[in-house]
Order: structure tokens, then sequence, then C-alpha cells
């Protein structure tokens, strides 16, 4: 067998295993006994409860507008899953969370979340209402200050992306490392459910 060949075979084998270990992982949703229902101020200014997502499909992530890397990274992956999802994509709302409640107010959420153009829900609140959001996610967040930095400061935080069901619990946490392609797959499953 020549050199490129065996690099052609040995990269189908990976590849087919990598396939099968995400389609394993995606007959294995968890019921996590984390999370549970909150109320914070939505992107248009509006009390939000989360029980209003009953019936729907749900993609959190908590995040901040200044963020230099993982949000942008996320919500871009985000929009590739809702590609491949097409118009079954109308029963997944993506919910990006604030931890920068002193910047995020809602009118920057939105614009922010306009560029996605993917009808994502930003959600903020006070420092304490969002922490308690985070807390109950086994979510983290610090703030950084940043000498020399117009910014003056960033968040740490916690880059998961938590699959959450029709009636509101947990079923799976995406790594960021994760490819659209496999999140897709195990969205639907959830999109199938009754």
């Amino acid at each position: 067998m020549s050199l490129k060949l065996y690099y052609k075979y040995f990269g189908a084998v990976v590849v087919a295993l990598f396939l099968s270990a995400g389609c394993n992982r995606a007959n294995n949703l968890k019921m996590y006994d984390f999370g549970g229902d909150f109320t914070l101020t939505d992107h248009n200014g509006k009390q939000f409860d989360s029980r209003d997502l009953r019936g729907k499909t749900v993609l959190l992530f908590f995040g901040f507008t200044l963020c230099p890397d993982i949000c942008p990274t996320t919500l871009s992956k985000l929009k590739k899953v809702y590609g491949i999802l097409g118009e079954r994509s109308e029963n997944l709302q993506i919910v990006f969370i604030t931890v920068d409640p002193e910047r995020d107010t809602p009118e920057k959420l939105q614009k922010y979340l306009e560029f996605f153009d993917m009808g994502v829900l930003g959600l903020t609140g006070s420092i304490n209402e969002i922490r308690a959001v985070t807390d109950s996610f086994h979510a983290r967040f610090d703030k950084v200050e940043v000498k020399d930095s117009a910014a003056g400061y960033l968040m740490e935080h916690s880059a998961s992306t938590y699959l959450i069901d029709k009636n509101g619990k947990v079923r799976y946490l995406f790594r960021q490392s994760e490819n659209p392609k496999l999140m897709a797959s195990i969205v639907e499953i959830l999109l199938d459910e009754k």
C-alpha cells in the first residue's frame, strides 16, 4: 500500500470512528439535575420568564457583547446549526445570557445579536439575577481587569452551550470544540421528541 493510499484509508477510519462516537453520544441524552426556570429582562427591555419557552428546544449559553473570541465563535457556529436544520430551526430558540450586565443593556444586546440574523433571544438583568442563573446552571464568570485597554475589563466565563428540551430540562452540554454537524444531529433528536 502506498503512503498516500495509507493516509487516505487511515483518515477515513478516523472520520468513521469520530462520527460513530458522535452518534453514540447523540443516543445518550441525559436528564441533568441542574438548570431550571428564571426571570430576566429581554433585549427589548421586557420581563422574560423562561417558562415561556416551553414547547421549544433551546440552545442556551452565557457570554457578553465585548467577548473577543468565544461568543462570536459560538454564535457563528449556531448559525451553521440553523442552516443545517433548515425549516426545522423554527422550533429551536437560541438564548444568549450576558454575564456583563453593567455594559450589556437591552439595546446593546439587540444590536449585537441582530448581526447574527437568527432570532437570538438576548437576556440581561442585575448582577445578582445573572449570578443566580449561572449558579443554577453550574456556570461561572469573573470580571478581569485589563490594563491599558479601552474596554477596562473583560469577563472570563464558561463556554458550554446547554441543550434544553421542550419541558425546560437540560439534556446535553456542548463543548466549545463541538462541530455544527454533530450539534445539529443531537438537536434533531430533541426536536423529534414528543
